[in-house]
C-alpha cells in the first residue's frame, strides 16, 4: 500500500511540561486518511503516539495509543537539540499498522 503525506507539521515546542508534538496526516491509495500524533513530555504518563483512521460518520477514531519512551525510549521533552527525525521509528511503526488495514 502507498502512503502519502498530506501534512508533517514537523516537531513543534509546546507550553507546558518541555512539551514537544508532531502531527502527520497520510493519504492511501483508497483514499483514507490516517493520523499520527505524537506528544513527548516530561511526565511519561501524558506522553503519547496515537494512531487514527478518519471516519466521515465519527471524525477521527482512535486505531492505537502508545507511549514515546515506554514503547521507544524516546523522550525530548525540554531538550532545544534534537534531530527533525526524532520521531522516525515511531512514526515508521504506525505506519506498519496502517498497511495492515
Amino acid at each position: 500500500m502507498k502512503l502519502k503525506k498530506v501534512l508533517d507539521t514537523g516537531i513543534k515546542r509546546g507550553h507546558s511540561n518541555g512539551e514537544r508534538t508532531q502531527e502527520i496526516i497520510f493519504e492511501n491509495d483508497k483514499n483514507e486518511k490516517y493520523k499520527v500524533f505524537i506528544e513527548s513530555e516530561s511526565y511519561v504518563d501524558q506522553s503519547y503516539a496515537r494512531l487514527y483512521k478518519w471516519t466521515n460518520d465519527n471524525g477521527w477514531g482512535l486505531i492505537t495509543s502508545k507511549n514515546p519512551k515506554r514503547d521507544y525510549n524516546i523522550d525530548i521533552s525540554y531538550q532545544e537539540n534534537y534531530s527533525a527525525l526524532t520521531f522516525e521509528p515511531i512514526v515508521r511503526d504506525l505506519k506498519k499498522i496502517i498497511c495492515r488495514f
